[in-house]
């Protein structure tokens, strides 16, 4: 369980005297919380009450695993971090991580998010060297998204931030998608959800304009006519490391990153073979 925050937090609390939730007296947690976590969770004791980022937080003992559950102000469920085992995954997602270019990377942390609204997900945070990323697996083993996390990553982090209108309109753009997550990239809103049974990267501008929808493509899935023109073209000799598919309200094309020696490049391919 990632506790770095709130270890700060209470830092604070004791050198400078802020008021705070006493966690030993729940007299000042809000009715409408406790009867939030009691109906979600009956029959269960918290331990301690927190309050973190504008929310009040719940530390209580969930099926055997420590968790963190976490209600807004008046009262309503937002999300539950619940810290697994990698041992107790469900078998798909241990399956897929396995089978992954991280699988030899030394797993530091696993939790369990469920989230308003969201699909649940597995976080695995795993670091090799200096590097730190954290692996967002979908139940069924999808890994939806690695997050270059420097780990850095706070519960906090994963409180779900998105709009009504903006789930309405990937809905209606995806039907049947599931969305799994959110982020916002400096001017940029990006939407991961699985469709279609594949992760989907779904991108809008701050106004809830539609940018772009991309995912990752197997280079077996590579389209003839593409692979043909990469042959065909002065990057022939280039190794392929990594194929993404984009959509956008203009044109579809494939990205492709390509690699010789110290050289880097990535080009655009129409289906068709003709070069952007």
């Amino acid at each position: 369980m990632r506790n770095r925050l709130k270890l700060l937090v209470s830092v604070f609390v004791v050198l400078f005297g802020f008021q705070a939730c006493d966690n030993d007296d729940f007299s000042n947690i809000p009715d409408a919380a406790k009867q939030a976590f009691d109906k979600k969770y009956p029959n269960t004791s918290v331990h301690e009450w927190d309050f973190d980022n504008g929310y009040y937080v719940a530390e209580f003992n969930n099926g055997g695993y420590e968790a963190e559950s976490w209600f807004s102000t008046s009262g309503a469920w937002v999300m539950t971090e619940t810290d697994v085992p990698f041992r107790d995954l469900p078998s798909a997602v241990q399956t897929a991580f396995n089978q992954s270019e991280y699988a030899n990377w030394q797993i530091e942390d696993v939790d369990r998010l469920e989230r308003e609204g969201l699909e649940t997900v597995y976080v695995i945070e795993v670091e090799s060297g200096e590097l730190e990323y954290d692996l967002y697996f979908s139940e069924s083993g999808i890994l939806v998204k690695a997050v270059n996390s420097g780990g850095n990553t706070g519960a906090g982090d994963y409180l779900p931030s998105l709009s009504d209108d903006l789930k309405s309109k990937v809905q209606e753009m995806y039907p049947n998608a599931r969305i799994v997550d959110m982020d916002v990239e400096g001017l940029y809103i990006e939407i991961d959800i699985i469709h279609e049974n594949r992760a989907k990267d779904v991108r809008f501008d701050a106004n809830g304009t539609w940018l772009s929808t991309s995912w990752d493509v197997p280079l077996s899935q590579l389209p003839t006519a593409v692979s043909n023109a990469l042959a065909a073209s002065e990057y022939a000799s280039y190794r392929i490391d990594d194929i993404d598919f984009y959509e956008t309200p203009d044109t579809s094309y494939y990205s492709i990153e390509l690699e010789q020696g110290n050289i880097d490049v990535t080009v655009r391919i129409l289906e068709t073979g003709e070069f952007l």
